[in-house]
């Protein structure tokens, strides 16, 4: 009878016991990643909108507690973007005002105004703004 040799290697079972450990292991860590990237991706353009939209109101809401010019402001939806007062103040979104279906909305500094609007990017994503406008006299 022969005597069995300690040799030294691996045998093919579990060479692919191993691949296929580290194969289930690479997919669950390409399915993390990917995950986090698209969620990364539609969390900074959630933020973008968030961010234009207060700069929208910002800009408004300056023109309307200003003293000097005009009694009411127009907001307007134009082929170069949203306007007020000859003035473009955002571009590269799709705006659409909340309560009617004009491109054009007023706001009277004289008297509480409801204000809605919203935004949409290129990816469908959406954001809305909904405000007041009113001076305390």
């Amino acid at each position: 009878m022969r005597e069995l040799k300690n040799e030294k290697g691996v045998t093919l079972i579990e060479l692919l016991a191993v691949l296929v450990i580290l194969s289930i292991i690479l997919l669950l860590t390409a399915t993390v990643l990917i995950t986090s990237m698209k969620t990364t991706t539609r969390a900074s353009g959630d933020q973008r909108l968030q961010q234009e939209a207060n700069l929208i109101v910002e800009t408004i809401r300056n023109e309307y507690l200003s003293k000097e010019g005009l009694k009411k402001i127009e907001i307007n939806i134009t082929e170069n973007g949203l306007e007020m007062i000859d003035k473009v103040i955002s571009t590269g979104y799709e705006y659409q005002f909340c309560e009617n279906e004009a491109n054009k909305q007023e706001i009277y500094k004289t008297t509480e105004n409801d204000f809605c609007l919203e935004i949409k990017n290129s990816n469908g994503r959406h954001y809305t703004i909904e405000t007041k406008f009113s001076k305390l006299y």
